[in-house]
């Protein structure tokens, strides 16, 4: 063989980093990291691809970074970080949404107009979705889901993350939260 193809360009999705759930956390609902202390305890998960020199960012790819879970009494609250402030991307332009897919498969609207949750957008978004909201049974479940960004005007999905397998959040009745 004269000439042998070598790529450096990444072709899978990265692996999913999560650093599991360590307590529940009663967060300050208000688009903005009140404390360091008030996601502490959260589950940590870093939603960043590969990165080099061939690797072109857009909104679509760096909307959201990181990501923190946790319960909050019957509530799943979460918190998602983009590489600008979330305000500044969502705007007209973007929506964002929970795709849900267990215990039942539905759709969360995490903007400031919907009905489903408590959301506020500002430099993150913060988000409180009861049980209820979520399909899960009183004093406990499991539910796993995707971050979803679409297009204001057409709803159009145009990127979902994790790339891979969805996000796991499990709450047992004895208020413990595990993140298989």
């Amino acid at each position: 063989m004269l000439f042998r193809s070598t790529s450096n360009i990444s072709t899978a999705p990265p692996p999913l980093t999560t650093a599991p759930a360590l307590a529940e956390v009663a967060p300050q609902v208000d688009g903005t990291r009140t404390s360091y202390f008030e996601w502490l305890g959260a589950a940590q998960v870093r939603l960043t691809g590969p990165v080099g020199a061939m690797h072109e960012v857009s909104d679509q790819q760096a909307w959201c970074t990181s990501l923190a879970v946790a319960f909050d009494g019957d509530s799943l609250v979460l918190a998602l970080s983009g590489a600008r402030a979330m305000r500044d991307l969502l705007g007209t332009r973007y929506r964002i949404q929970m795709a849900v897919t267990e215990p039942t498969v539905r759709n969360v609207s995490l903007g400031p107009d919907t009905t489903d949750a408590a959301v506020c957008v500002g430099d993150i978004v913060e988000a409180r979705i009861s049980a209820l909201a979520l399909g899960l049974p009183e004093g406990g479940g499991r539910c796993t889901f995707f971050l979803t960004l679409h297009e204001s005007e057409s709803g159009r999905e145009i990127a979902r993350l994790p790339e891979g397998a969805p996000i796991v959040a499990s709450r047992h009745a004895a208020g413990v939260s595990s993140w298989p």
